[in-house]
């Protein structure tokens, strides 16, 4: 879903738009954004869970 949808904005607006190009599938926990065709997880951006208030 998310390389189709680049690949439709390209086919529209030429290369220019893949590397501008943020998808985001709602309801999906990871893996649901991407960019430039490809799909993002946490692990990929170097996140992990959110930190525990009451673990300050």
């Amino acid at each position: 879903m998310v390389t189709r949808t680049t690949e439709l904005y390209v086919e529209l607006y030429g290369e220019r738009a893949r590397d501008n190009t943020m998808v985001l599938v709602e309801e999906v926990a990871d893996g649901g954004w991407g960019i430039s065709g490809n799909v993002l997880t946490l692990a990929m951006l170097g996140e992990t869970t959110p930190a525990d208030p009451n673990d300050a």
